[in-house]
């Protein structure tokens, strides 16, 4: 059920699934792997073009950072989808909130909360809601949205799709830089990319996919804004 209060609406899991993409607005999807530069980069593009900026994985972090999985995990649980009855992911004034909080992204970036991450993201039931509640801000605004296979699964009939690749210790160094963490430190980053990356392009749902018409921008070399205006001039 999806509720609707002038610029507030929340979504109540166990919703209708719906169909991403509609002639009113645009959806630019920049896919990628982790730590690839695409949630620094699609922010970039929104602020120039005044698109509206979505997160995927910032949502799905959320959701695991939440109180409520918190206290599930505390109890020694496996993660499960049981924990789910419940949860409310809600936009007001441009704002995500999951059951009531809204989130700083300096407390869902933590290699825990990507570990956490990486399990919930499997669970049809858990990514059918997050998808519905995506798809339900593009019908309102032009978006941006960043994601692992946005443009194959979201909004295949997007005409502005990119995949965005990086060399695996470029971007381990760009995680560590991210989270201050130490030079010796960085065989642990990689491997943890490595297992992230073969979780998310091997899942059963979803998984990480580069979409055919999608153009594939490989960052290793190139600073973001470089990126952010070669995303520019190629969006319709």
């Amino acid at each position: 059920m999806i509720l609707y209060h002038q610029q507030f609406f929340y979504l109540i899991v166990n919703t209708n699934n719906l169909v991403g993409g509609n002639d009113l607005f645009n959806q630019i999807t920049i896919d990628g792997g982790a730590a690839t530069g695409k949630s620094t980069v699609a922010r970039k593009v929104a602020e120039k073009l005044g698109y509206y900026h979505i997160n995927s994985g910032y949502i799905f972090r959320c959701i695991a950072a939440s109180e409520m999985l918190g206290n599930y995990f505390a109890q020694g649980n496996e993660v499960t989808e049981n924990w789910i009855d419940g949860l409310e992911l809600n936009f007001f004034n441009k704002e995500i909130y999951v059951n009531g909080k809204n989130f700083f992204y300096d407390e869902v970036n933590s290699m825990e909360v990507s570990s956490i991450t990486a399990q919930i993201a499997r669970f049809n039931s858990i990514r059918k809601n997050v998808d519905d509640f995506v798809v339900k801000i593009s019908e309102s605004t032009n978006i941006v949205i960043d994601g692992r296979s946005s443009g194959v699964f979201l909004f295949p009939n997007s005409k502005n799709k990119f995949f965005l690749t990086c060399n695996i210790y470029i971007r381990a160094k760009r995680r560590l830089i991210e989270l201050g963490m130490s030079d010796d430190e960085l065989e642990e980053v990689v491997r943890c990319l490595q297992e992230r990356d073969f979780e998310d392009s091997n899942r059963k749902v979803q998984p990480m996919q580069i979409a055919k018409d999608a153009i594939c921008i490989d960052t290793s070399k190139m600073t973001i804004d470089e990126v952010v205006n070669t995303i520019i001039n190629h969006v319709k």
